[in-house]
């Protein structure tokens, strides 16, 4: 096992608690989304080549197949009530969907602190309607139910955009 240190702007609560984590050698980019922001944590430990921001055809697919997968999980544990379950999964998948509108615009995750997450996330080119205020919410309460209708909002707008995305990096790579 080794070491990765966390960013500080990536080493606030909900997210993390500590500035480091333990991790495994070798990670796999399925591994990327299961803890929130690992993709760029790796980057700025020096354990990626390129950072995701620069293969947005390559990661963001891979963030929205990641939350389809596991929304209706998400979704069950609020049937039951049971918010403490939902906790983890909301924390995850807030922190990828933040990854997957940066790199969509070829950026870095600004911020994930809430008070900077308004002014820095709708500093940003294409993304959701009043997703700054939106994310802000869902980070200061992931454990309620409405936290989870604005995150599954949020990446249904994404989705969208994203598919905007792809439209105009092909068009740009066939000139």
């Amino acid at each position: 096992m080794a070491e990765l240190v966390i960013p500080e702007k990536f080493a606030v609560l909900p997210f993390y608690e500590d500035t480091r984590i333990e991790c495994q050698h070798e990670w796999r980019d399925d591994d990327y989304f299961q803890y929130p922001f690992l993709a760029e944590i790796l980057w700025h430990n020096r354990k990626l080549a390129v950072p995701p921001w620069d293969l947005p055809l390559r990661y963001v697919p891979q963030v929205h197949a990641a939350w389809d997968e596991e929304a209706e999980i998400i979704e069950s544990f609020f049937s039951k009530r049971d918010r403490k379950a939902a906790r983890p999964y909301m924390i995850k998948h807030t922190a990828n969907l933040l990854s997957a509108i940066s790199w969509m615009n070829r950026q870095e995750v600004p911020a994930a602190s809430p008070p900077l997450l308004k002014t820095k996330m709708d500093g940003i080119g294409k993304v959701p309607m009043n997703l700054g205020e939106r994310v802000t919410f869902i980070v200061q309460s992931p454990d309620h139910y409405l936290s989870f209708n604005q995150l599954k909002g949020l990446f249904i707008e994404s989705k969208k955009q994203f598919a905007m995305v792809k439209i105009t990096e092909r068009q740009n790579n066939t000139e």
